[in-house]
């Protein structure tokens, strides 16, 4: 439950920021409340997810979502793993 709390935040703002910039931010948050990487990947699978457009069906925007990422992404993600 603490998980779930902490990271919400940072999935409540993924449509706004940058994929790698959300897992790092929900990572970050999780490491706080709990001192294991508990819901890593839960993180990584759903901050995709988390950017698809309101209202634009998951299997279509998932795609435009995966093909944004970038090295910034790649070098946040890595750091989230990292901590």
């Amino acid at each position: 439950m603490r998980t779930s709390a902490a990271i919400a935040p940072a999935f409540e703002r993924a449509g706004r920021e940058r994929g790698g910039s959300t897992i790092l931010a929900a990572v970050s948050a999780m490491r706080q409340a709990v001192a294991t990487n508990a819901v890593l990947g839960t993180i990584l699978l759903f901050a995709p997810l988390a950017k698809v457009p309101r209202g634009i069906e998951l299997k279509q925007g998932i795609g435009d979502v995966l093909a944004g990422l970038d090295a910034d992404d790649a070098r946040d993600v890595y750091a989230a793993i990292a901590l």
